[in-house]
Parts: structure tokens; C-alpha cells; sequence
């Protein structure tokens, strides 16, 4: 094995460096490898967090869960971006993968996105995942649940003016979220437990993660 070793050490030394570059470069082999998602730009977005978390934050790709479809007691849909499975929590995402200057306030139902000299408006994100986290929390059934919201938005936006308070609610841009994870969840990568309850969460995430491929795949045809 010695022999062997003192032999192959650059073989060794590349499949350490190539290693580390995979690693360091995860995004860049994903778009390789699912170019169909990155060619959409929302996809994108969704596409680079669900790699931030497992790549960066080190989740389990067990605990995340992308595309959640719930429709709530009237009838109307809650399209989640991602939702994650914490021992704290579940954590809601919404992304938006903008470039340009953002600013707006959690008062305000239209924020403002500026590309150069035009400002184009859109809804209040913030207000955009509290409603999805009361149509999953009605859904879920269970008041004694944590919910947490997080708006993220691409590395390439430049947030100029920001303005919140309300609790248990983040908004950056993707390569702060570690702050995300050791402020508001505390850190740790533990899965929730194996409770019966956990287990039905996972059970519907699971199932609202297939209705919404099934939509997706019925606007196709």
C-alpha cells in the first residue's frame, strides 16, 4: 500500500485539488449538470439556495423541501420557494433573485427594484411569506410550531434601504444567511426528531413537493 502511495502521489494530490474545486464550485458543476433550472432565473434563485444550504450550511438534503404547493381553505394556492425542516422550526424561504438596487419597508405593500434608471415595483415580500406561512400553518394544524421567515436575494443586489421589526423574520442576500443560522435558528444541522408528528410533516412537505411537479408538469403540456 506503501509502494502504492509513493507511486501515485500526484494522482493523490489531483484528487485532492480537483476535490476541493468541486466543492468550491458547486454552483458552477450544478449548472452543468441541471441546466434546464438555471435557465429560468426564479429556478435559479431557488436552485443556488437549496446548494448554499447543503453546500455551505451543510443540511441535509432530508430537511429541505423545494416547490411546496398549498392551498389554502378558500381555494387559493401558497407557492413556497423552500421550506426547511429545523429542530427549531420550520423556516420558510422566498427568493428573489434580483440584481440591481432593492429598497422597501415591511409597511409597504410595493417595494421598489432599480436596474440603471428605471424602478420597477413589486410586492412586499415579507408580506408575500406571511401568507404562506399561515396557509402552512393552518394546513400543518399544529399552533405549538415555530415558524420562521427569510426573503432572500441574489449576491448581485445591492440593498439600499431596508426597514423591519417584526420577529422571527430575516431579509439579505444569500451569502448572509449563516448569520440566518446562528441567530434565529441557533446553529446545528440536527434533523427534526423522529416523532410521530415530525414524520407527518415530512409526509405532507413530501406530498405538496409532488402536487407542485404535477402543476409545473401539467403548464408544460
Amino acid at each position: 500500500m506503501l509502494e502504492w502511495i509513493t507511486g501515485n502521489w500526484w494522482v493523490i494530490i489531483g484528487g485532492i485539488l480537483l476535490g476541493y474545486w468541486l466543492i468550491r464550485n458547486y454552483n458552477k458543476v450544478d449548472k452543468l449538470l441541471n441546466k434546464r433550472e438555471w435557465f429560468d432565473k426564479g429556478s435559479a434563485g431557488e436552485r443556488a439556495l437549496y446548494n448554499f444550504l447543503t453546500n455551505e450550511l451543510f443540511y441535509p438534503k432530508s430537511m429541505i423541501y423545494r416547490n411546496v404547493l398549498v392551498e389554502d381553505v378558500d381555494g387559493r394556492r401558497a407557492e413556497i420557494d423552500l421550506v426547511l425542516l429545523h429542530e427549531k422550526g420550520v423556516v420558510v424561504f422566498e427568493v428573489k433573485n434580483y440584481s440591481g438596487e432593492i429598497f422597501g419597508d415591511e409597511k409597504n405593500k410595493l417595494w421598489g427594484h432599480r436596474v440603471g434608471k428605471k424602478t420597477y415595483r413589486f410586492y412586499n415580500p415579507i408580506m408575500q411569506n406571511e401568507r404562506h406561512i399561515e396557509v402552512l400553518r393552518r394546513k400543518l394544524g399544529n399552533d405549538r410550531l415555530k415558524f420562521y421567515s427569510v426573503v432572500v436575494f441574489g449576491d448581485k443586489a445591492v440593498i439600499r434601504r431596508m426597514s423591519y421589526t417584526a420577529k422571527n423574520t430575516w431579509v439579505g442576500k444569500m451569502s448572509g444567511l449563516k448569520k440566518v443560522d446562528k441567530m434565529i435558528l441557533g446553529g446545528g444541522t440536527m434533523e427534526v426528531g423522529g416523532s410521530d408528528e415530525a414524520k407527518r410533516i415530512k409526509r405532507f412537505l413530501r406530498r405538496a413537493e409532488r402536487e407542485r411537479a404535477e402543476v409545473l408538469g401539467d403548464r408544460a403540456r
